[in-house]
């Protein structure tokens, strides 16, 4: 009867086997990954419906000021067919051709241009994918393992909200990361010219995003996995190999660079001129402070940082309440049920998005660094990940990331430390395809497998756990909220943020059972390796899915329709509108980074994240200093900048201004400057002060007057005199070109007032001489024109612009050329093989 039972057995197992061998090489044959990559397009359609089949765009903030801030240099574009490289509706003008995409064709055009297919964000989310797919692959892992990490990638709740936000360059920039790791190791496994040229492809692709924070998370996360695999070689004495591997290295970012040229060397040459650069002047610290301004300065660079407390958040999507802003579904504050609520209580200003990693995703990465920690790539992403976590807490961890922040090159130009998360999630999805790949080769009949991992499954389970014990015992607040909102509502909103935190953790531990439970009936043999693939996939699936879905509903808008509401003439449009002469506006206070001023009007404000840095200085030591009439506005700085028209959200009484408009709807006002100065003038006297400290403090004197006298920050190479008879008459303005016809009697100095910009920015005297052109007034331009009657132009050609542009065209022609030829010759030496074995078998 044993005898029976035992064959039996050994039949049942036989079939399984085979079943499960089946299985395993169907989802390695071509037709099903096409197929997975096909179901997982469809997917990303149905969470995007709103983009590809209503024609709609994401609602962020970052979309919608772009239209106001674009929108007069494409209606430039409509009539003369060129997009000016110098924006003037922005903070008295400033140049934007360092913020072009890629002009020269390469596979990022091509992504950009399957627009007309669904949407170009599906396309990089399926380039992502596909990406990340071949990656686990050429590791060495199974196909199934590399659909996990695929779904897991793109269903990644911080993509969504890049999206929805409207931060495509940093999504662009992500979707390129593996291909990006992938040539890497590719040309270490085997360098040759073939994989030297992709990796600088992959590399270009993602510096022509011009992410540049997301690049260097990138080369860190190559740093950290080619280092070891490079210490192998040299370890068994493969020195050609090392050697090849370096040239073929430093030749690939060579490459990369001429590749980018456009955009490296644009964004090289402005940077210094933007809040960017660093070496802020305040007149509050009385001093240029190098270290402490260095980039954007280490407190506003922090402002963004994570705690130890949110690394939860990585679990439990909701921990601190998810976003920063919540519909509030639960039934523990009925009073607050289906209301927009401020339901974030973590430590950040504000948050628009979810870090959550996915709890299967997670605990697999957990298994994947426990169980395969001799592999080096395991090793290598586990250490980064664990520098990426303490990086991201920021100015909570202050040692680590001054580190970086003051002896780094560049990294002084990052913002929002929280950011190197992408990079954990990222190492998260390869960690977890090892977790999965050991799973489903583990020997489940050792009983050291078995106890080591239910310890650490049990280990993990109990941590979700702890939000459920001790929830009502966290702060649920942040500082502040109780004077914002009163104690009793913040009493309410306490316990909305911890029914929200427990039904979060709730769902969370559901889905992390559900895995368990499948890994569990593997191990006991009531289901096969593929289904328990199968019940992963599904785990993930409904997961992130459910999770991205509710992240995304309602956050799409008609692009025509949102157009027209925040950008509809109001009645201080209608009347402005009508003065056609050239003139500035100021937008006061809130509305100050209003980009509606910026779609119609010429303004001293708008939005930019790296504005110019002297525009910047202005507004923080000097626009809103008071010269002594009661009103917290300068007069000095308004008048020199052409400002012609002042919008308030309160009335305002001063000599200097003229009531012209009101909208009452939306409480706007608006006033005309009387003492507005024409945006070219001559000047009777003029003051070098070099020192940037005591430039602004004179532009706070009320004795000084922009009109009579202009303050340069050197000598002139000839001295202008004091006129006695000047005119100035502008007869062409355009964004890149400004001419104007003058008289002086006398070598006078011609004040123009546009922002001073020397690398793109030349001046030319009656079409044949180049007049050297002096900052002025801190952020303004002028020029010694001699006596008598001139024509001056002034005319914007960054020759960095052009000259990358014709670098990168002749590079791309180059090494697209160089690839034909050696995938040509790939394809020819394997036809010659494939004919000579089937000449051998008909012998």
């Amino acid at each position: 009867m044993g005898k029976k039972k035992k064959i039996k057995q050994e039949k049942k197992e036989r079939t399984t086997t085979r079943s499960t061998k089946d299985w395993i090489e169907y989802l390695e044959r071509p037709r099903t990954i096409i197929g997975f990559f096909i179901l997982l397009f469809i997917l990303i359609s149905i969470l995007y419906q709103p983009l590809v089949y209503q024609n709609m765009e994401p609602a962020g903030g970052d979309i919608i000021s772009g239209i106001g801030k674009t929108h007069q240099m494409k209606e430039w574009e409509k009539r003369t067919g060129h997009y000016p490289l110098w924006n003037p509706a922005m903070f008295a003008g400033m140049p934007m051709y360092h913020r072009f995409h890629a002009k020269v064709w390469s596979f990022d055009t091509l992504l950009n241009a399957l627009d007309f297919l669904g949407d170009w964000r599906l396309w990089y989310f399926l380039a992502g994918a596909l990406g990340i797919f071949l990656l686990i692959k050429f590791l060495g892992l199974s196909a199934a393992v590399g659909y996990l990490a695929a779904l897991g990638y793109v269903l990644m709740p911080h993509f969504q909200a890049l999206i929805i936000v409207g931060h495509f360059a940093k999504f662009r920039a992500l979707m390129w990361m593996p291909w990006v790791l992938l040539t890497a190791l590719m040309l270490i496994r085997k360098p040759r010219a073939l994989n030297m040229l992709l990796f600088a492809l992959a590399l270009a692709m993602q510096f022509r995003t011009q992410h540049y924070q997301i690049m260097f998370y990138t080369l860190l996360l190559v740093l950290f996995v080619a280092v070891p695999l490079l210490y192998r070689q040299i370890k068994n004495g493969e020195w050609g190999a090392f050697g090849r591997t370096l040239i073929f290295g430093v030749l690939a970012l060579v490459l990369m660079l001429l590749y980018s040229a456009q955009n490296l060397l644009s964004i090289k040459e402005y940077t210094p001129y933007s809040t960017r650069g660093g070496h802020a002047i305040s007149l509050k610290t009385q001093q240029q402070d190098q270290k402490q301004s260095k980039g954007v300065g280490f407190d506003y660079a922090t402002n963004w940082s994570y705690s130890v407390s949110e690394w939860w958040n990585l679990i439990i999507p909701k921990f601190h309440g998810g976003t920063s802003s919540e519909r509030y579904t639960g039934n523990a504050v009925p009073q607050f049920k289906n209301r927009e609520l401020p339901t974030y209580w973590g430590s950040m200003p504000f948050t628009q998005s979810y870090e959550y990693l996915g709890i299967l995703i997670a605990f697999l990465a957990l298994v994947g660094v426990f169980f395969r920690w001799k592999d080096p790539v395991v090793k290598s992403l586990t250490f980064l990940t664990i520098l990426a976590l303490l990086m991201s807490l920021g100015k909570h961890f202050a040692g680590l990331y001054k580190l970086f922040f003051y002896y780094v090159p560049y990294f002084d130009k990052f913002r929002v430390p929280m950011m190197i998360l992408t990079l954990v999630m990222f190492n998260t999805m390869i960690l977890a395809a090892y977790g999965a790949s050991f799973l489903l080769e583990a020997d489940w009949n050792r009983k050291e497998v078995r106890t080591r991992f239910f310890t650490l499954a049990g280990i993990f389970g109990f941590l979700l756990l702890l939000p459920l014990i001790f929830g009502s015992s966290f702060t649920l607040s942040q500082p502040g909220e109780a004077q914002r909102y009163g104690q009793q509502v913040l009493t309410m909103l306490k316990k909305v943020r911890l029914d929200m935190l427990r039904t979060s953790t709730l769902t969370t531990l559901f889905f992390f059972i559900v895995g368990i439970a499948s890994i569990l009936a593997y191990q006991k043999k009531w289901i096969n390796r593929g289904a328990m693939m199968v019940a992963f996939l599904l785990v993930v699936t409904f997961d992130l899915f459910l999770l991205d879905s509710h992240y995304v509903k309602g956050k799409f808008i008609d692009p025509e329709l949102a157009k027209q509401q925040h950008y509809r003439p109001t009645a201080i449009d209608k009347e402005l509108l009508k003065d056609n002469s050239l003139y500035r506006v100021f937008p006061m206070g809130q509305l100050f980074q209003d980009t509606h001023w910026s779609y119609y009007y010429q303004s001293i404000g708008g939005y930019s994240p790296a504005k110019m840095q002297t525009i910047q200085e202005l507004v923080d030591n000097c626009l809103y200093q008071s010269l002594g009439d009661g009103l917290p506005i300068n007069w000095n700085v308004v008048n020199m900048l052409n400002v012609k028209y002042l919008i308030a959200q309160q009335p305002i009484q001063s000599p200097h201004l003229q009531p012209v408009a009101s909208d009452s709807r939306k409480k706007l006002y608006a006033y005309r400057n009387l003492q507005a100065l024409p945006r070219a003038f001559f000047v009777k006297n003029f003051q070098v002060i070099a020192d940037g400290v005591k430039r602004l403090q004179m532009l706070n004197n009320s004795d000084f007057n922009p009109a009579e006298t202009a303050i340069l920050e050197q000598e002139p190479a000839v001295r202008p005199e004091t006129p006695d008879t000047t005119s100035v008459t502008i007869t062409t303005w355009e964004p890149e070109k400004i001419e104007m016809k003058t008289f002086s009697n006398r070598p006078a100095l011609l004040v123009l007032s546009e922002s001073f910009y020397p690398p793109g920015w030349y001046a030319m005297l009656d079409g044949k001489e180049k007049l050297p052109i002096y900052k002025t007034d801190h952020h303004l331009r002028s020029v010694v024109v001699p006596s008598g009657n001139h024509e001056i132009g002034f005319y914007f050609h960054p020759g960095s612009y052009y000259a990358g542009l014709e670098i990168s065209l002749l590079s791309l022609i180059a090494t697209y050329f160089a690839l034909f030829i050696m995938l040509y010759q790939d394809a020819y030496r394997w036809f010659v093989r494939l004919v000579s074995k089937k000449k051998v078998s008909a012998s």
